[in-house]
């Protein structure tokens, strides 16, 4: 069976190697996006079971793109941020929210509750 795909968006290059540190090691197939604009297009080409979004870019605001996302495509939405502020305001809009700084345990248990059959697959 093929792995499930993550698409992952942060600015910030430590946190997307973090990510890919984790959720690759875990099994899943990660398409990292540093960039809001991309994100869409790469939703679209490779039809993720799940999106994991930062909310504060530097191209324009995490909203944004989140409410783009929720109005073309059925994905689950994890939003990780460290702005507590943020996280309150997304969270009846996502699927789930992490404040940062979180761990790699976090980080997978958030992930495996939103895909079905809750695991990587491989």
């Amino acid at each position: 069976m093929d792995r499930q795909c993550i698409v992952a968006m942060d600015d910030d290059p430590d946190v997307r190697a973090f990510y890919a540190a984790c959720l690759e090691a875990a099994g899943f197939d990660l398409v990292l996006a540093e960039s809001s604009r991309d994100v869409l297009a790469l939703v679209e080409r490779h039809r993720p079971a799940l999106v994991l979004s930062d909310l504060v870019m530097p191209d324009h605001e995490g909203m944004e793109g989140i409410l783009n996302l929720i109005s073309k495509h059925a994905v689950p939405i994890l939003v990780v941020s460290g702005h507590r502020r943020f996280i309150e305001l997304a969270s009846p809009l996502v699927s789930a929210t992490l404040l940062k700084p979180v761990t790699a345990e976090q980080l997978l248990d958030a992930v495996r509750s939103l895909l079905p059959g809750g695991t990587a697959q491989g």
